[in-house]
């Protein structure tokens, strides 16, 4: 209980998340959950070297929690956090952009094809009048 999104990510050896969230939200690496834990002792204890040395390399260590921090210092630590480069969440939204923008320009692509059928198709209408007015002239 009381575990943050660092916990988690920690937990669970997502690197590169615990990365992104230590650059926004440096506080994070001091929180402990109601048993005490940094995210730091989740790594360590779940095996996850990886994000061990990724918390470590922030300055994240299994010491004691600053009494001054509290989740609105650490909200608003992350609403003020200026955009990190390598953002997940960009790499996430990103393909979403790219298939919007695919979806519409095969709408476009759809809707040009569309009119250009339709206008073969009333060209053909038209010689097949003028053939046809010409043929019963012809008759007559």
């Amino acid at each position: 209980f009381g575990d943050t999104a660092l916990h988690f990510a920690a937990r669970n050896g997502h690197v590169e998340i615990c990365d992104y969230l230590v650059k926004k939200a440096h506080t994070l690496l001091s929180l402990k959950n109601q048993m005490g834990q940094t995210a730091l002792n989740y790594a360590i204890d779940n095996g996850q070297s990886g994000v061990a040395a990724c918390i470590r390399m922030h300055g994240g260590q299994a010491g004691e929690v600053d009494p001054q921090l509290s989740l609105y210092n650490l909200t608003m630590e992350l609403i003020n956090a200026p955009p990190v480069h390598d953002d997940p969440l960009l790499q996430i939204k990103k393909p979403f952009v790219i298939i919007k923008q695919e979806r519409e320009a095969a709408e476009k692509e759809a809707k040009l094809k569309s009119i250009q059928e339709k206008e073969q198709k009333d060209e053909h209408d038209q010689n097949t009048r003028l053939f046809l007015v010409n043929y019963s002239i012809e008759s007559v």
